[in-house]
């Protein structure tokens, strides 16, 4: 770059000059302001001292690389030497320590140990790239000193313009015939140096690149703010609206600029991006502010708009035209849905905790307004004889109009019902009580015999009889009051008790009865069938006792029999001769019942046989 002049020199991708001045991010292919004679001839003597220096920098570099070339050759030791097949073949080993094989007369190296192998094993081996350089003439070139090996190899690459899109076996098949090639006789290392080669043209073309694009973003930037500080840029203004605008105003940077559109668009879009963020950042701290001064408005300045308002709606609506919400600019930051949100956030809560506080003040208000309609209705009950057998419809004509049973209606908690069922209960109660002493004390003369059914003709034999006891436990009792309500209770319970086990007990005994003459007649049917079949006669189908059967006789022949002793305690209670008559019909039919059970059993297996005839027809 000329000392006098703000143009810089350059190089694009391909290698090609040119120039940029970084005042007026113009760009050139030609160094402006210069003769092009003048130019060419500074050029030439600029380059003379130049190629000089080179040259002497060069012997210089060649005359250290020799020396240390050769102090490495004598600090190694000499080289292994293997015969095989009459060829020379040299031991070398890596860095790594493995060991390689270089045969000097055939320029050959390989990693596996030479052998002697016939003809046939080594076509067997070799692959087709082998048997192709071996088909061709061997070819001859001149040993590269092995100070320049690596450079040699690293330049064949670079003439080539080799990238990252070619693999190492790529480069192997293409340049397999080149001495610069070969000159590197270590495999790995050719390969090392291979790596080597692409990062550095990886890292070469990134920084050249990144550089130049970073400086360019860095005037793009700039551009933008002067813009932005003009006020002729927004976040919200599009690309092609600013392109417009620097294509009008023929904007250098942007008309010689090396990248395309898309790029220009995406950078923008970075700083447009940039600026949203700013803009919705400031926006959210002005609501924040307006959100929190406007809580404390309705909650303490002005709570008014909420203790009028039955919703949300009427709030709103209230809030929109309240002259001092108008006035306030930090509000006008707020939208519906902000004022919305605080609402349910901040107002709505508290208003739900005054009415629950209101709801729970009318409920204890309530609670004590039940427990005294309770008690004024308990009070009207009070008043009234009610006894365990009294109904709620016996008092209501003389309660309907009264104001403690009108108040109690409809309240929670107890109804008046519920009230006259707990009066009824407790007379229960202790009715109950009264009637188990006195049924215990006449359990008791039961067990000392003194005890007679006669008891129940009458409420007055009842009373009498408990008088006559003069048991401690009746001491509560007065039995001298003929016209008590009390005992007259107890002795229809007690009386329907005694009326319901009496009754248990005959159906008791008349069940155990015919249970006894049930066994019998399965006994005559069984054990002394000859004797009952003289009892009965066919009619049709059926058996039924004889006509001309003599109960007497019958008598005489079945009350010897052993099955019939149990029956003994019943003659005079039933009558012998009904008693006779009960076992006979009983036995026949106990006769019938098993007679048709055979005649079933006999039909079912004629079936049987029938089923088994066609089967085995």
């Amino acid at each position: 770059m000329s000392a006098n002049t703000d143009w810089e020199e350059l190089k694009t991708d391909d290698g090609e000059v040119y120039y940029y001045n970084y005042k007026t991010n113009e760009t050139s292919w030609t160094l402006p302001g210069k003769d092009d004679e003048k130019s060419t001839d500074q050029t030439q003597d600029a380059e003379q001292p130049q190629q000089q220096e080179q040259q002497s920098a060069t012997e210089s570099n060649n005359s250290t690389e020799v020396k240390t070339e050769e102090s490495e050759q004598k600090a190694q030791p000499e080289p292994e030497i293997l015969i095989v097949n009459g060829s020379k073949w040299e031991v070398f080993t890596t860095d790594d320590g493995k060991k390689y094989y270089y045969n000097e007369e055939t320029q050959e190296t390989t990693w596996d140990k030479p052998t002697d192998k016939t003809e046939d094993q080594v076509d067997s081996n070799f692959t087709d790239l082998d048997k192709e350089l071996l088909e061709k003439p061997a070819i001859q070139f001149d040993k590269v000193l092995e100070y320049k090996a690596e450079e040699a190899f690293t330049q064949m690459l670079s003439k080539n313009n080799v990238d990252s899109t070619w693999s190492f076996q790529s480069v192997m098949e293409k340049f397999i015939e080149f001495p610069e090639y070969w000159a590197v006789t270590s495999a790995v290392r050719r390969k090392h140096l291979y790596e080597e080669y692409l990062m550095e043209k990886f890292t070469s073309e990134l920084s050249d690149k990144s550089s130049l694009i970073e400086k360019f973003k860095k005037n793009f930037h700039d551009e933008l703010k002067k813009l932005l500080n003009k006020g002729e840029l927004e976040y919200a203004t599009r690309w092609i609206t600013v392109k417009k605008l620097w294509t009008d105003q023929d904007m250098p940077f942007l008309k010689h600029t090396m990248m395309s559109d898309s790029e220009l668009a995406g950078i923008y879009y970075e700083f447009t991006d940039e600026l949203k963020k700013k803009h919705d950042d400031e926006v959210q701290e002005k609501k924040k502010q307006a959100l929190a001064e406007l809580g404390l408005y309705l909650k303490s300045v002005n709570s008014s708009l909420v203790e009028m308002s039955n919703n949300w709606e009427q709030l709103y609506e209230k809030l929109i035209n309240d002259p001092r919400f108008q006035s306030n600019k930090n509000f006008q930051n707020l939208n519906k849905l902000d004022i919305l949100k605080l609402y349910e956030k901040e107002i709505y809560p508290g208003l739900v905790i005054q009415i629950k506080a209101q709801i729970d003040d009318v409920a204890k208000e309530n609670y004590t307004n039940d427990r005294k309609a309770r008690e004024n209705f308990k009070n009207l009950l009070s008043k009234f004889t009610i006894e365990a057998d009294t109904q709620f419809k016996d008092i209501l004509e003389k309660i309907e109009d009264e104001d403690a049973f009108i108040d109690l209606c409809g309240r929670n908690g107890s109804s008046p019902l519920e009230l006259f069922w707990d009066i009824v209960d407790e007379k229960k109660q202790i009715q109950k009580v009264k009637k188990d002493l006195v049924e215990a004390v006449i359990l008791d003369m039961k067990n000392q015999n003194s005890y007679s059914e006669e008891i129940w003709d009458s409420q007055e034999n009842f009373i009498n009889k408990l008088k006559e006891v003069n048991d401690d436990r009746l001491a509560n009792f007065d039995f001298d009051n003929t016209e008590s309500q009390e005992l007259t209770r107890i002795f229809n319970l007690l009386k329907r008790d005694f009326s319901v086990l009496k009754q248990q007990e005959q159906l008791d005994k008349e069940k155990s009865f015919q249970n006894i003459v049930n066994n019998f007649a399965y006994a005559i049917y069984s054990k002394h069938r000859n004797m009952g079949e003289g009892f009965i006669r066919l009619e049709g189908s059926r058996f039924t006792t004889s006509r001309r059967l003599n109960y007497d006789d019958a008598y005489k022949s079945l009350s010897v029999l052993e099955e019939y002793k149990p029956l003994k305690g019943y003659e005079l209670e039933k009558g012998k001769i009904p008693l006779i008559k009960l076992i006979i019909d009983t036995f026949v039919n106990e006769y019938n019942k098993q007679t048709s059970k055979k005649r079933k059993a006999s039909h079912s297996e004629g079936s049987n046989e029938k089923k088994a005839k066609v089967l085995n027809y």
